[in-house]
This record gives structure tokens, C-alpha cells and sequence, in this order.
């Protein structure tokens, strides 16, 4: 049996419920972990993103489309998106937008409008800190 037919949402829950008391056990390193879980998400995105898989899926979801399979609905559907891009006032707006963007980021300190007299606060900032990892090259 390969290793994609023995996951399901119990043993899901398992790995989940296992890693992390072995992490908090202090059994395994928490960054060898966080690199470890960020190849599997750049594995799966790499499948997820080959035309031939995205095309199999399909072809297998229209085998079963509107009924179950493994615990889950499948159902195919359409999604329809919106392109603004030629619309001249749209495309005017949005760079005025970064404009302002791009003004607010360069205030250190509240400012009044000369001509209307408006207040201007500074972009605000939330700051947290995080991990970066950047593969060595040897």
C-alpha cells in the first residue's frame, strides 16, 4: 500500500498530535521540523502545479463529480474572475492608490494638508518577528 493510500483524516490527526508532542518532548528540533514541513508544502506545491497532474485530477473528479469519494464531496465547479485591467479609470485609481501608499510610508510624523486642512497620520506598522531560512549553496 503507498504511503498517499494510508493517509486519512484519523491518521492525520495522529501525525499531527505525534510531531508536535515530540517537538514539545524535545525529541525532535523544532527548525529541523520547520524545514522538513517546508519542503513537503514545496513537494506538494510542485505536484499541484504539473499540468498532467492537474488534468488527471480532473479527469478523475468528473468520474465522481457530485457524489462522495474518501470522506469528501467532490464537485466540479466554475469560477468565474474579474479583469480590470482595461479600464482606464480602474488602472488610474490603483496607481493613485500606491501613490498614497508609497506618500504615508515616507511620513515620519502627522502632517496637515495645506489645502484642506485634513490631518495625515503616517502608515502605521505592525512588527513581529519571524524565521527566515535561505538554503547555503556549498
Amino acid at each position: 500500500m503507498t504511503i498517499i493510500k494510508q493517509i486519512n483524516e484519523i491518521t492525520k490527526i495522529d501525525v499531527i498530535n505525534n510531531v508536535i508532542g515530540e517537538v514539545l518532548e524535545g525529541n525532535i528540533n523544532p527548525l529541523e521540523l520547520e524545514m522538513k514541513l517546508r519542503a513537503l508544502e514545496d513537494i506538494s506545491k510542485k505536484i499541484r502545479a504539473d499540468i498532467r497532474i492537474k488534468n488527471a485530477v480532473y479527469d478523475e473528479a468528473m468520474n465522481y463529480n457530485g457524489q462522495q469519494y474518501l470522506e469528501h464531496e467532490i464537485k466540479i465547479t466554475t469560477r468565474k474572475t474579474a479583469d480590470y485591467k482595461e479600464d482606464e479609470e480602474w488602472t488610474l485609481l490603483k496607481a493613485k492608490v500606491k501613490a498614497r501608499e508609497v506618500f504615508l510610508k515616507s511620513l515620519k510624523e502627522p502632517i496637515i494638508d495645506k489645502d484642506t486642512g485634513e490631518m495625515i497620520q503616517p502608515a502605521r506598522y505592525n512588527v513581529s518577528e519571524i524565521v527566515n531560512f535561505k538554503k547555503c549553496t556549498k
